[in-house]
């Protein structure tokens, strides 16, 4: 009895290592399949591609650009209810302004050279009502604004 007992940790050991083995196992095969069944390119050059520099124009959201840089920023559509949230305006003691906060200064600290930021007039809600600038910018006097 007492052999089978010291034997019982090593026992589990082993199905552990087995297991954590059979679980690479499928995950490589699943992914080699992936990548068989959708034409998708395995090779390093092709990775290294998504890592390049590029010219033109991105399109992304104020969430998605967060770690990238841009020579020119132009943000648009920074109006209360989108940024902030209407979620975070009703359901967030300080109203969503911490939060407007922090995605505005991601949104400013992307642009290397140029940055424009643009609350149009003429967007409403769906109840009908005129949206307005983001608090934030709207407490900021601009020469040019119009």
């Amino acid at each position: 009895m007492l052999i089978y007992t010291n034997l019982l940790p090593n026992i589990y050991l082993l199905i552990l290592i087995l297991t954590r083995k059979i679980t690479r196992l499928f995950f490589i095969n699943e992914v080699e399949d992936r990548i068989k069944n959708n034409s998708l390119s395995s090779s390093v050059s092709s990775f290294k591609k998504m890592f390049k520099s590029r010219d033109g124009i991105t399109l992304t959201t104020a969430h998605k650009v967060k770690g990238n840089e841009y020579d020119t920023v132009i943000a648009i559509n920074l109006l209360n209810g989108k940024i902030p949230h209407w979620n975070e305006i009703f359901n967030v003691s300080d109203k969503g302004i911490s939060s407007a906060r922090k995605l505005l200064y991601v949104i400013c600290s992307r642009a290397k050279n140029n940055l424009f930021l643009f609350s149009e007039v003429g967007y409403f809600t769906s109840k009908g009502d005129l949206l307005y600038p983001t608090q934030l910018l709207d407490k900021i006097e601009f020469d040019y604004n119009i």
